[in-house]
C-alpha cells in the first residue's frame, strides 16, 4: 500500500473517531442537562428526629441526611402551653453553633448539615408525661427545594429515650386486629 494513502486513511479514521466521540459527548451532556433533579424525600426521611430526657433536660436529635440541611434560626420549641423558645434560650454545646452557608433563597445563614443534638427543654417534671413541640425548617440541595416549616410533637416521660414524633407513631397491635366491616 502506498505510504501516502495509508497516512490519509489514518487521518480519515482519526477524524471519524473524533467526530463520533464529540457527538457522543454532546448527546450525553444534553441528556444530563435535561435530567430533572430527583423528587424531594419526605421531610421525616430527610431529617430523622428523636427526643430523649436526660438529667431533667429534653435532648432533641436530628439525623440530617447527606445533601440536606436544617436552618439553625428556624427552630422553635414549646413545652405544653409555655412560651415558645429558640435554640439560644438554652446553653448548647459547640455542635449547635451551626456552620455558615450562602443559601440561594435566604442569604447567609447558619445551618446543620450533619447530625445534631439540641437541648430543647429543661426542668422536666419527675412524674407524668410532658409534650414538647418543635418547629424546624430545612432544604434539600439534592432535589433543589426547601421544605416548609414542619411541626413535630413528642410525648416524653422522665426517662424517655429515642422517642419518635407522635406524628410517626406506629399503630398499636390491637388496632391491627379491629374487626373489618365491609359495605356489602
Amino acid at each position: 500500500m502506498n505510504p501516502n494513502r495509508a497516512q490519509r486513511l489514518c487521518q480519515f479514521f482519526a477524524k471519524v473517531a473524533g467526530t463520533t466521540l464529540f457527538a457522543a459527548s454532546a448527546v450525553a451532556s444534553s441528556v444530563s442537562a435535561q435530567t430533572p433533579p430527583p423528587a424531594p424525600l419526605p421531610v421525616d426521611d430527610a431529617f430523622v428526629a428523636s427526643a430523649s430526657v436526660r438529667d431533667g433536660q429534653v435532648l432533641l436529635k436530628f439525623d440530617v441526611l447527606a445533601g440536606h440541611y436544617l436552618f439553625r434560626d428556624r427552630f422553635e420549641f414549646q413545652r405544653g402551653g409555655d412560651t415558645p423558645l429558640t435554640i439560644d434560650s438554652f446553653k448548647q454545646d459547640a455542635s449547635a453553633a451551626g456552620k455558615n452557608k450562602d443559601d440561594p433563597s435566604f442569604g447567609r445563614v447558619k445551618v446543620f448539615d450533619r447530625p445534631v443534638s439540641l437541648i430543647a427543654a429543661k426542668d422536666i417534671p419527675s412524674a407524668g408525661k410532658t409534650q414538647l413541640t418543635v418547629i424546624f425548617q430545612g432544604c434539600s440541595e439534592v432535589a433543589g427545594v426547601c421544605y416548609p416549616p414542619t411541626k413535630r410533637t413528642f410525648t416524653l416521660a422522665r426517662n424517655s429515650r429515642d422517642v419518635a414524633p407522635n406524628e410517626l407513631a406506629k399503630p398499636g397491635l390491637s388496632s391491627m386486629f379491629k374487626k373489618q366491616v365491609s359495605g356489602q
